[in-house]
């Protein structure tokens, strides 16, 4: 089956995610963190109705454990700026951030000091058409995929491949950066709309980790699509550029939810425009409206509530409305969240957060201070 976060180009798939790039910082997290780790590393593929699927080890999986092993993607590129409503340079080679040095040859990609090359480097096209070009080279010499002439056994055997398992690759915040293709192993998970992995990366390299408790042989399963649209929206996009009508359990069992997806949309749209105008006091309020909406559409643990604890703590703290406690307690709900979906080896996890939890700490004391001296009075 196709991996998570399909390329919309490839797909035909008009969602994309664009939550705001403010109040964020940089992902500098290493993929040797990964081998540190004393995780489970067996999932093993399986055949379920005749189809590749990904099963938990005999050992089973503890919430935010390691489901798959890290991987390099066989080919993959990355976003260039303006690219894609993409605007933050990464290397184009490893997908660093925080890069200055531009591709000597394209003048149009960025790398990082300690890479010299990327592979599709003065190639043109979009990032589909880019990733395609380089899998031909292995197939069939100067086959472009974006030449219309150049259509043959070879390129249909690499688009098909692509719809199939192109894999988007994503930074901490969910912001698409990239596109690749991984080995089988890393793309055989099925959809659910009730996920119990989820994808990391530690700038090209892939890891799956367990959202929750997972029983030894239990099958592995991500999301294809954003699992807070609604059924009907959910089924139909899958439709579209997976070709399958989803009986997942919660669509199996569920109602027409429609009505509060649409409220989920209609209340994310404020907040991000409230942010682009840099209201943070409409901002606040559109976030805070978005909790109760989120839990109801994400499963526990699933990485946009964390990420939205974490935006909200921060809107909490820059209008100065509330007491330290409870940023302090806001803060800490997206650390219990992200410490399952991210890890501890995470730059939101060991910078971000532990930052921003001295600076509320500070306030604390200094609140709890003056109710002293306002006692003593």
């Amino acid at each position: 089956m196709t991996a998570l976060f399909h390329h919309p180009e490839c797909l035909g798939v008009e969602y994309k995610n664009k939550r705001s790039r403010f109040f964020f910082t940089d992902d500098e997290s290493s993929s040797a963190d990964v081998k540190k780790e004393n995780a489970q590393k067996n999932a093993y593929i399986g055949k379920r109705k005749g189809q590749n699927a990904l099963y938990a080890p005999k050992q089973g999986l503890k919430p935010g454990e390691i489901a798959l092993e890290a991987t390099k993607p066989l080919a993959h590129v990355i976003f260039k700026p303006n690219e894609e409503d993409f605007f933050e340079p990464h290397c184009a080679n490893c997908a660093m951030k925080n890069v200055k040095k531009v591709c000597k040859k394209c003048k149009e990609s960025y790398l990082c000091p300690n890479c010299i090359s990327h592979t599709d480097c003065g190639l043109k096209g979009n990032s589909s058409q880019r990733l395609a070009t380089v899998l031909l080279r292995d197939y069939a010499s100067n086959a472009y995929i974006y030449d219309n002439t150049a259509v043959g056994n070879h390129c249909q055997r690499v688009l098909s491949k692509l719809r199939r398992y192109g894999h988007t690759i994503i930074d901490e915040e969910l912001r698409v950066i990239g596109y690749a293709l991984y080995e089988e192993k890393a793309t055989a998970a099925n959809h659910s709309c009730t996920p119990n992995i989820w994808p990391q990366f530690y700038g090209i390299r892939l890891v799956y980790r367990a959202l929750r408790e997972i029983k030894p042989n239990e099958e592995l399963c991500i999301e294809y699509v954003d699992s807070a649209l609604s059924k009907s929206a959910r089924r139909a996009l899958l439709c579209k550029g997976y070709d399958f009508f989803c009986i997942c359990p919660r669509c199996f069992c569920s109602s027409d939810d429609s009505d509060i997806a649409q409220q989920l949309n209609a209340a994310r749209n404020v907040a991000e425009c409230a942010i682009e105008a840099r209201d943070f006091d409409s901002a606040l309020s559109a976030t805070q409206r978005l909790t109760p909406l989120l839990q109801a559409r994400y499963i526990p643990f699933h990485p946009h509530i964390g990420l939205h604890f974490l935006r909200l703590a921060k809107l909490m703290l820059a209008t100065n409305y509330f007491p330290a406690h409870n940023i302090l307690a806001t803060l800490n709900l997206a650390l219990n969240s992200l410490s399952i979906s991210h890890h501890s080896s995470s730059h939101l996890l060991s910078h971000t957060i532990p930052e921003l939890k001295k600076e509320v700490l500070l306030l604390v004391a200094q609140e709890e201070e003056d109710c002293l001296d306002s006692d003593d009075r």
